[in-house]
């Protein structure tokens, strides 16, 4: 999931992916708490990502890419 990660929220560094990460998830579901500290431990792979934030990634990650490739033709 940290390759999933870093893919789907590019950025020149791990604390910019951890905050475009966190920011993303709290928007998504705010009733969750996740910082960038977190998001940090699951691309160090220190912590598995549960399976709710997980989801919520692949989504965003297939949408993304699906629009890439309308826009490519």
């Amino acid at each position: 999931m940290a390759e999933l990660i870093w893919r789907t929220f590019r950025a020149p560094s791990q604390a910019e992916v951890a905050r475009r990460t966190a920011d993303y998830l709290r928007d998504e579901v705010p009733d969750r708490t996740v910082t960038e500290r977190t998001v940090i431990n699951w691309l160090q792979c220190r912590h598995d990502m549960p399976h709710w934030a997980a989801r919520r990634i692949q989504s965003y990650a297939e949408a993304v890419e699906r629009l890439a490739r309308r826009i490519e033709g």
